[in-house]
């Protein structure tokens, strides 16, 4: 009775071992700002506040630089945020539209100029925002430019195909990425993982989840050296991150139209004198 007991415990232990092995690591889907606080003669400013609020949510993150001057805020959401930096006999540097994408660090550094708190130094464009954290080299699409890049079909992951380091032989599912093996590809989408992992090593392209166009608010794809916020799970790492809500309501809608009217001929139906293929595409709606 004993030993049989054992041996149950021990193939319970087993499975839950077995399970937890192939639950995929989970990839970050927030981003990191740090920093530094200077006089403009190059002295470091020690206890100086730093408040970072989100353009969209309005949320804000607070932190104070050290003795070193430098201050970092460890986990914030990817977007564009109103970073105000504050210190006693120093005007006010605020600075705006910096970006902090997500699994990405972002550097600010700021020289505060001699004055009143009361007095204000906006800096717009962001300001000095670099990458000087990590070696990952990476390239994000946000915005208008997911808006405005020209690609067939509303599924976001077309996007990734106009970035530099792609290759497309064929169909958007044939490609690869600095000439890796599709098996080194992971697609998440929130920082799940979205792929068919029983295709992943002959179809890395193929997602059981389409990510639209009009839902996502941000691309990254990182060809090189991946951070530990990847998760470990593959050499390129293409992240989709959607839009997130805020205090107001906004909203759009959208109308798609194909047409062999608006198309050129393939190039083999001209050889061979046929007429273009009678595509026709209509499909419309909205987000809220």
């Amino acid at each position: 009775m004993k030993m049989r007991f054992t041996r149950r415990l021990v193939m319970l232990l087993a499975l839950i071992s077995l399970m937890t092995a192939l639950v995929p690591a989970q990839v970050t889907t927030s981003g990191r700002l740090t920093g530094v606080v200077a006089d403009a003669n190059g002295a470091l400013i020690p206890k100086a506040q730093i408040v970072a609020k989100h353009d969209q949510t309005q949320t804000e993150y607070k932190t104070i630089s050290n003795d070193e001057g430098g201050w970092t805020i460890p986990s914030i959401p990817n977007g564009t945020y109103t970073v105000t930096i504050s210190a006693q006999g120093f005007k006010t540097t605020i600075a705006k539209e910096v970006k902090v994408d997500a699994g990405q660090v972002a550097s600010l550094n700021a020289a505060l100029e001699t004055g009143g708190a009361s007095e204000q130094v906006i800096v717009t464009g962001g300001a000095e925002v670099l990458q000087t954290e990590s070696s990952t080299v990476s390239t994000t699409i946000v915005g208008r430019q997911i808006g405005e890049l020209p690609f067939s079909t509303r599924d976001a992951l077309q996007l990734v195909l106009t970035l530099p380091g792609v290759m497309t032989p064929g169909t958007p599912r044939t490609s690869s990425l600095n000439g890796l093996p599709k098996g080194s590809v992971n697609l998440t989408l929130d920082g799940a993982n979205i792929q068919d992992n029983f295709l992943r090593s002959s179809d890395g392209f193929f997602t059981s989840i389409q990510p639209k166009s009009d839902a996502v608010q941000e691309v990254t794809v990182t060809t090189a050296t991946p951070g530990a916020e990847s998760g470990g799970e593959g050499a390129v790492q293409i992240r989709f991150i959607t839009k997130s809500g805020s205090p107001e309501y906004h909203g759009g809608a959208f109308w798609q139209y194909r047409s062999k009217t608006f198309n050129s001929n393939y190039y083999f139906n001209n050889i061979d004198g046929l007429p273009r293929d009678a595509f026709i595409l209509r499909q419309f709606g909205g987000n809220l």
